[in-house]
């Protein structure tokens, strides 16, 4: 198994990334994975597609994450938590930052938050004005997830009661 990367977990745009690039060296290369990775390097791509905000790119992610450790002094387990999960509410980010209230005033939480859509994209609560966005600000794509396992359906994945 090859490493990734060495200390430094992936945010999902990362991971994103580079799953698009395995992707299109395997085009190139002429040789398919075997059909249990495809289904889900594709599985997770779709995933990916349908949660990262459009506006997510290396350089704004790595913009964010600066200003997220020095200014706010997040640590890089709450960091990586904001980056994949795009808060756009007070009320999102407590589960992500222990102690979220007590350490951060009400006009330090309207900062952050500021700071976030400005990232983003992110205009109440909506991606560049889309009517297409859900409330947390993603652009709701129309993606088809083949094979991904509804709660208890007995798909590939988890395995329900229904179909044995």
């Amino acid at each position: 198994m090859k490493v990734l990367t060495e200390g430094t977990p992936l945010t999902n745009a990362e991971a994103h990334t580079f799953l698009l690039k395995k992707q299109s060296a395997s085009q190139r290369s002429g040789r398919e994975p075997p059909a249990n990775v495809t289904k889900i390097s594709l599985q997770t791509l779709e995933y990916f597609t349908l949660t990262t905000p459009a506006t997510t790119t290396p350089s704004t992610t790595k913009a964010l994450t600066k200003t997220l450790l020095q200014d706010f002094k997040l640590d890089l387990d709450e960091t990586l938590a904001v980056l994949n999960h795009h808060p756009s509410r007070a009320v999102d980010l407590e589960p992500l930052v222990p102690d979220f209230a007590e350490r951060f005033g009400d006009e330090r939480k309207a900062e952050l938050l500021r700071v976030l859509a400005g990232f983003w994209g992110v205009v109440n609560g909506n991606e560049n004005g889309d009517a297409n966005a859900n409330g947390n600000g993603h652009v709701i794509r129309d993606v088809e997830m083949d094979g991904v396992d509804e709660v208890g359906d007995g798909g590939p994945v988890g395995g329900g009661a229904r179909g044995r």
